[in-house]
């Protein structure tokens, strides 16, 4: 082993195979809302991800009106499937091995804390 103290894990797209999902959800209302293509849309998605959607539809659509009404739809459906989405394969193995081998270890996500903590 390492001297390495802590592994960090990002849980969307890592732990969980959640990313998929965002983005079809994501590139649908944009699609609906905003009149872009639905290609374009999760393309729009993908270039701003790392944000939380409510902030990636101000940097697509800066000072729109749709922007929270929108954000407000997205984080009601994500939150609704999110539950259903597995974890990764061997996500939960390999934190198990890397604890027993006394490393820490801790997620991060852009995603909201008590979404998480519940997941």
């Amino acid at each position: 082993m390492t001297s390495k103290k802590v592994c960090i894990f990002d849980f969307d797209g890592t732990l969980v195979r959640s990313m998929g999902r965002f983005a079809d959800i994501a590139s649908r209302l944009i699609h609906e809302r905003y009149s872009h293509s639905t290609s374009e849309a999760r393309g729009m998605y993908i270039r701003t991800s790392g944000h939380p959607f409510f902030r990636q539809l101000e940097i697509l659509f800066p000072g729109n009106p749709l922007n929270e009404t929108t954000a407000r739809l997205y984080e009601a459906e994500k939150v609704e499937l999110y539950y259903r989405e597995p974890p990764e394969s061997g996500a939960a193995e390999t934190l198990g091995y890397l604890q027993s081998r006394g490393m820490r270890t801790a997620v991060s996500s852009n995603n909201f804390q008590e979404v998480v903590e519940q997941y």
